[in-house]
């Protein structure tokens, strides 16, 4: 009997590390197709206060970009395929995973934010935010996502 008890326990810890130990790995996902985009990042200085939004369009995509804290405006209809781009970033990230992400450091009194909001073709959404707290692989999906909109910013607007 107590062969049989320290062979279960043996298999059960060989399980346990064959599925990873409970450890959930993010993968890359589809992307997503969205109907509008908006991502904010608040920081430090004016010019890293900022919230860049996409919808879709009759002709193209409306961008909408609120730069310099909200003093300098732009939008425009462009044709390329921004919400596709934005949801390949929203896949290989896993942006869906963030939805709920709703947190605060308040131990920081200063530092930098972000706002997520995404509305997908299926009419789900997903929404985050976060306060000097920021989601698994927040700083490269957020590089992307302004390498995206940078290209759309007028040299007047910086």
């Amino acid at each position: 009997m107590r062969k049989a008890g320290i062979k279960l326990a043996c298999l059960l810890i060989l399980l346990a590390c064959l599925c990873g130990c409970g450890a959930r790995e993010v993968t890359e996902g589809e992307p997503m197709k969205m109907t509008s985009f908006t991502f904010a990042h608040r920081g430090m200085s004016s010019g890293d206060c900022y919230t860049y939004t996409a919808e879709a369009a009759e002709g193209g995509t409306k961008l909408t970009l609120l730069l310099n804290a909200g003093n300098v405006t732009e939008e425009l209809t462009v044709e390329e395929p921004v919400l596709e781009r934005l949801g390949a970033i929203a896949g290989k990230y896993r942006l869906d995973l963030w939805d709920g992400f709703d947190k605060t450091k308040s131990s920081v009194s200063d530092g930098s934010g972000f706002t997520l909001s995404i509305s997908l073709a299926d009419g789900s959404t997903i929404s985050a935010r976060g306060s000097n707290a920021f989601p698994d692989r927040y700083q490269a999906a957020k590089d992307e996502i302004t390498d995206v909109f940078a290209a759309f910013i007028s040299w007047d607007s910086e």
